[in-house]
């Protein structure tokens, strides 16, 4: 009843204590959280290091990305979850500059190879 045609409205909600928590699906270990977003963060300066500002601001969403909606490290997304970071949430949420705009595959495709991943994953 607090939500009116797809949008919340906070003040409808009289009881936060029925809102139900969605676990995020990476991780096994919540506690384990900190240490996953730690080593994406690392991967992102690795590439930032390896290839310059705009791969690196572009590793550092995916980086975020994988943090806070999957909690799990870049190296174990699936190619579904990259399309989803390329096509849904980069041009939505990260506010790239034209120059990361356009090398975003490729950054994708840096970062996959510093975690050791295969070739030919992002899209």
């Amino acid at each position: 009843e607090w939500v009116v045609d797809g949008t919340v409205r906070p003040e409808r909600i009289e009881d936060i204590d029925r809102g139900i928590e969605r676990p995020l699906e990476g991780t096994a270990d919540p506690d384990d959280w900190e240490g996953v977003a730690e080593r994406n963060r690392a991967l992102a300066a690795e590439v930032e290091a390896e290839h310059g500002g705009d791969h690196g601001a572009n590793a550092r969403a995916l980086a975020e990305f994988m943090n806070n909606h999957y909690a799990k490290p870049i190296a174990d997304a699936t190619d579904e979850e990259l399309a989803l970071f390329v096509e849904e949430y980069y041009p939505r949420n990260v506010w790239p500059t034209d120059d990361q705009k356009a090398v975003v595959e490729e950054s994708v495709q840096f970062v996959l190879d510093a975690a050791d991943e295969p070739t030919g994953r992002a899209r």
